[in-house]
């Protein structure tokens, strides 16, 4: 069973965060739900996870979701959906098979989140035509 880390930020309202907890529900995936303080190097520490394969994905939640974006999307075999709506939610992950779903709680409703969050971990990858873009980010960063 993949494993999946829901990390949200500290500072997060007790109500909005168990109410996420009580509503994602997805029997697919073991939710690992982790508090952080928001620190560059908790991120990087997810990054890590992935590349090793010790999780599959991560689902941050932050103020705004820039943080969590701009520190793990710069990572060879990361990428990262910064996003506030449910059509991009299942997109992100459709299209360009994303292993990191960044979410703002000060831009969202709690319930508009749990749709998110329940969109995302529902789709598939398609590949197909969708690979040639992948692989051709992938032989980008190599390059650096």
């Amino acid at each position: 069973m993949e494993k999946i880390v829901i990390s949200y930020a500290n500072k997060i309202e007790k109500a909005y965060i168990e109410h996420i907890k009580n509503n994602v529900k997805n029997k697919n995936f073991e939710l690992i739900y982790e508090e952080n303080s928001g620190s560059v190097e908790e991120y990087l520490e997810l990054v890590k996870k992935i590349q090793n394969k010790e999780i599959g994905r991560v689902i941050s939640i932050e103020e705004f979701g820039t943080l969590p974006f701009m520190v793990m999307a710069k990572n060879k075999g990361i990428v990262v959906a910064q996003i506030s709506d449910h059509h991009s939610s299942r997109m992100t992950i459709q299209h360009n098979n994303s292993n990191v779903l960044s979410l703002g709680y000060k831009i969202m409703a709690k319930e508009n989140m749990v749709d998110i969050i329940e969109t995302y971990l529902g789709a598939h990858f398609e590949a197909g035509r969708h690979m040639v873009r992948i692989n051709m980010l992938e032989n980008i960063l190599e390059g650096e």
